[in-house]
């Protein structure tokens, strides 16, 4: 694996290899603390997560062919997936929090013009009930067909409650149109809906379900 000047701190400061097909080669891009997801944008840039910092960061590539890193947006609910979508003829991001989804107007600067919440009140750790534990209060998104699919994972991973909660966890959720509340459960009794993405029909959505965990 390649390693360019000045991203050599550790743990790139000893070789590191990877099996890779035929053909392929790997390159450290940029540097940056406890990452979860990314999406690439229309323009060829890369925003990606930091829950732990509240923050989406934008990286550019610069002429050295390494990625330069500034912040997008800063002040977030643990921050999570990104996904890009045209709503009417016109490119938004979303950005899942913890408790809420918020879409931004894409352009082509170093930060987003204002945020408008499309999903509200989502479960996170302020529940009472919980008392502050949610393992997996993380939540994964998309956007098909003027629907938002929202995925509830459960707090623990086999956790009964989730299914009797209000609002239910343990679920997928989706709400049309856009708006910050009333959010119908799409599918139910999953023992972690954590990985949701890629909608393939109007009522069906491809998830991740840890099964051999579930109740």
């Amino acid at each position: 694996m390649q390693v360019p000047a000045g991203l050599t701190a550790a743990p790139y400061d000893v070789p590191r290899h990877l099996n890779l097909p035929a053909g392929w080669s790997a390159s450290v891009y940029v540097r940056a603390a406890k990452p979860r997801f990314m999406a690439p944008t229309p323009a060829g840039d890369l925003l990606l997560s930091q829950p732990s910092r509240g923050a989406v960061l934008l990286i550019r590539k610069c002429a050295d062919g390494t990625g330069q890193a500034s912040e997008f947006l800063t002040g977030l609910n643990r921050p999570h997936d990104i996904v890009f979508a045209d709503v009417a003829g016109r490119i938004w991001i979303f950005v899942a929090e913890a408790d809420r989804v918020v879409r931004y107007p894409y352009g082509t600067g170093d930060r987003p013009g204002p945020g408008e919440v499309v999903a509200d009140g989502l479960p996170d750790t302020s529940i009472p009930e919980l008392r502050g534990q949610y393992a997996h209060v993380l939540k994964n998104i998309a956007v098909r067909d003027g629907r938002l699919y929202v995925s509830i994972a459960s707090t623990c991973n086999v956790c009964g409650s989730d299914t009797r909660s209000d609002p239910q966890r343990c679920a997928c959720r989706k709400s049309r149109p856009y708006r910050s509340s009333g959010m119908s459960v799409l599918v139910e009794d999953a023992a972690e809906a954590i990985t949701s993405a890629d909608v393939e029909v109007v009522e069906s959505v491809r998830f991740g379900d840890r099964l051999g965990e579930r109740a």
